[in-house]
């Protein structure tokens, strides 16, 4: 895997070890970096057993790399499974997480904001121009919502950066604010941010 980008020793030798376990996958080092991200997140602080390259979304989408729906812990991709997964049972657990990684030093006010308003925009319905695989993701998005479900589900918002991840008073007011802007749709039993 050629370095295209400065990593942290332990993080990069990592990542070249997720993308040798994936070798048979061609992505680009920044690909791999996001989806490892997700993997990261996704198997490691949730303990959820999801295939990171099912979440991740190819392609340049507006400000999210990555986007799960887990319904009683199953993922799903499209209004077809989550229609299956609501299929059975009762009080439906249902959790949304997006994803945004990027390599810099530190959380960036700028590249947060448009991950947030990407989020905001998928959650709202005014997503411009979705890839197919987003609006396969936006379409099951709605059948969660089109369910009767006993309680909304919850949201996380996962912003990974290679640096130490220390957060300036203007950025804590960002999340802060979009905490509350995500808060007022009414469509989350919670809203966290990480």
């Amino acid at each position: 895997m050629r370095r295209s980008f400065d990593l942290n020793p332990v993080v990069q030798a990592q990542l070249k070890a997720f993308s040798e376990v994936n070798s048979a996958i061609e992505f680009s080092q920044l690909e791999f970096f996001e989806v490892f991200s997700i993997y990261s997140i996704s198997n490691g602080l949730l303990t959820e057993d999801v295939d990171p390259f099912k979440v991740h979304l190819q392609g340049d989408e507006f400000g999210i790399d990555g986007v799960s729906i887990l319904i009683q812990g199953e993922l799903c991709t499209n209004s077809d499974e989550v229609a299956s997964a609501l299929q059975s049972g009762k009080n439906h657990s249902v959790e949304f997480s997006l994803y945004q990684a990027k390599t810099s030093e530190n959380a960036n006010y700028g590249e947060m904001a448009k991950f947030f308003d990407g989020a905001y925009c998928f959650f709202e319905g005014t997503f411009l121009n979705p890839s197919k695989q987003l609006q396969d993701t936006i379409d099951a998005k709605d059948a969660v919502y089109s369910a009767a479900l006993k309680r909304n589900p919850s949201l996380k918002l996962f912003y990974a950066t290679t640096g130490k991840g220390d957060i300036s008073c203007l950025i804590q007011k960002l999340i802060d604010a979009t905490i509350a802007r995500l808060s007022d749709l009414n469509i989350f039993d919670d809203v966290e941010i990480k």
